[in-house]
């Protein structure tokens, strides 16, 4: 029975990685993810496009190509892990340590991006926030582990995001930079600096297509 300790690290892994429960074939795989891309692709024709200049950005473009956090899971099985085990222990710290590790990549052209995603407020207080994280899928931070540091963006904004929106979809938009920061979440891997925000029309559009890591 696995640890009462790794259970919402599980849900978190599940949650990143899709982790299939038996094996899935090959074309059924392609078949699903061509399918995403085409919902994709028809989300991006009737949502309005950045502004001029700024470039559309996804989140997996924020991982290299090579770095497989599906396959380091694997390594570990941590679905065998019983309960109250030192290895569940030592399987979560591995886990943070390969986290917090994860690559990033390298922007050169400079040029403005805009990113959509779920804001995690940093700053505590009252009124508007200034510095939120970013993330991928909703909840991201709410389970352990929090996701790779490849996988939040640390965003300080000119414009503040009122309290009441952090559990909202938002765009940010603004240069981006490979620079890691630690957090209480963990270390992320890259930041936008004066950055701005807008509400995502979630009303009217689906969210963009989120392929977790593989």
């Amino acid at each position: 029975m696995m640890s009462w300790l790794l259970r919402p690290l599980f849900a978190a892994v599940l949650l990143l990685c899709h982790a299939p429960m038996r094996a899935v074939e090959a074309p059924a795989q392609n078949a699903v993810e061509n399918f995403r891309e085409r919902v994709e692709a028809a989300r991006r024709l009737s949502v309005s496009k950045p502004p001029q200049g700024v470039r559309e950005l996804r989140w997996n473009e924020l991982s290299p190509p090579g770095w497989s956090p599906g396959r380091f899971l694997q390594q570990l099985d941590i679905g065998k892990v019983g309960d109250m085990e030192p290895r569940g222990i030592r399987a979560q710290e591995q886990i943070r340590l390969e986290w917090d590790n994860a690559p990033s990549v390298s922007f050169t052209d400079d040029a403005p991006v805009r990113l959509t995603g779920f804001p995690i407020l940093l700053d505590p207080g009252e009124g508007l926030s200034k510095a939120i994280l970013l993330v991928p899928y909703y909840g991201a931070c709410i389970h352990k582990p929090a996701p790779p540091a490849n996988q939040m963006v640390l965003v300080v904004l000119k414009n503040g995001l009122p309290r009441n929106l952090a559990s909202l979809p938002i765009w940010v938009t603004g240069r981006i930079y490979a620079t890691r920061t630690d957090t209480q979440h963990g270390k992320v891997a890259y930041t936008i600096t004066e950055g701005s925000w807008a509400k995502y029309p979630y009303e009217k559009y689906p969210m963009p297509q989120y392929i977790p890591l593989r």
